[in-house]
């Protein structure tokens, strides 16, 4: 893969993942229903739903860009560096935090995630990492992983009728109510990645000036932003568990993805901020924590201002305790940090050769 590609894949993940943390740190759930506030943080997180979606497609064509039946034993031992390994160590890192915060009388008060000592509840916690609520991601793509032999071969073998294969996937969808962290559920979407991996990888690593040659015309990009701001009118009047929230929730996000490549600053470099894995991982646990203060100090009354102040703080103080904690890992402890992220540190661990 090119530099520049691989920057746009890096920066568009790290973006993603901080629009996860702006939809986590909403106060939608309390907010009165169709007031200013509830409005805002709906429209937010209709857009920020786009972040999963994308995520899965990435996911698929970067697994399947060089895969044949005879790298699966690479694949799993590469995978089982950068998916299992940290999977484990958030997993018990985790439910130590929030079995630290059960014990503290004051705190274990307002905490959802109480922890339960009694030693099945915590085997079976740490091994579905059930404290470590964003990791039903890392679960489904450990599903594809064990599965991707049989992928490999429906999707190449069907070449580029492999879409009729998406399209059926999609339909099926429709038509049942699968649970959100169902792998059926997101299956669409990273066939949707392999497809692309084995049809069009060229087209993707090798564009002009090594950019991510999807649409070249201007006007056809036009008319893909005009369908995405169409499709997400029409959307923000459904709830999320509506067929026509999974549509928008299918193809909103390919359109966004597309528009990106478009892009010049995303494939200029890396932008040098946190790991995208590094906040996947921990996020969950600090807006929850930051919420309990900012609830008992800024939000004592659900007033619009008191809401959007709460909103916009638990955000950036979570973003910013990330940072921190990511930097200070980051100097003193490289090689720890590295493990954790799934190996994904490599510059910083080259300098300190």
């Amino acid at each position: 893969m090119n530099k520049k590609v691989s920057n746009f894949i890096f920066n568009i993940n790290l973006l993603l993942m901080l629009m996860i943390v702006l939809l986590h740190s909403s106060y939608l759930d309390i907010a009165q229903a169709n007031s200013l506030q509830w409005k805002l943080m709906k429209i937010i997180n209709i857009f920020c739903d786009i972040a999963v979606p994308i995520f899965f497609v990435i996911s698929g064509y970067l697994f399947y860009r060089n895969f044949s039946n005879n790298k699966y034993i690479s694949k799993l031992k590469s995978r089982f560096y950068s998916l299992i390994i940290p999977y484990f160590i958030w997993s018990i890192l985790i439910f130590i935090y929030y079995a630290i915060l059960t014990n503290i009388p004051f705190v274990s008060n307002n905490i959802e995630n109480k922890v339960d000592f009694e030693i099945l509840s915590i085997i079976k916690n740490i091994l579905l990492a059930n404290y470590v609520e964003t990791f039903w991601f890392i679960r489904v793509l450990i599903v594809y992983i064990i599965f991707s032999p049989i992928i490999y071969c429906l999707m190449n073998r069907s070449g580029k009728y492999g879409v009729i294969i998406i399209v059926g996937m999609f339909l099926i969808n429709i038509t049942n109510n699968f649970a959100y962290s169902n792998p059926i559920f997101w299956l669409p979407l990273y066939l949707l990645g392999t497809y692309i991996a084995l049809n069009f990888k060229e087209l993707i690593e090798s564009g002009e000036d090594d950019k991510i040659l999807i649409v070249k015309k201007r006007w056809k990009i036009s008319l893909i932003i005009l369908a995405a701001i169409v499709l997400f009118i029409i959307t923000k009047q459904y709830q999320n568990n509506n067929v026509m929230y999974y549509v928008y929730r299918n193809i909103f996000p390919i359109l966004i993805l597309i528009v990106c490549t478009k892009i010049n600053v995303l494939y200029d470099r890396k932008i040098n901020f946190i790991n995208s894995f590094f906040i996947l991982a921990i996020h969950m646990p600090l807006i929850k924590t930051i919420k309990n203060v900012v609830n008992i100090t800024i939000l004592k009354t659900d007033t619009i201002f008191n809401i959007i102040i709460a909103y916009l703080s638990v955000y950036v103080l979570t973003v910013l305790t990330i940072y921190i904690l990511y930097k200070f890992l980051n100097k003193y402890f490289p090689k720890i940090l590295n493990i954790t992220i799934g190996k994904r540190n490599y510059d910083k661990l080259e300098n300190s050769k």
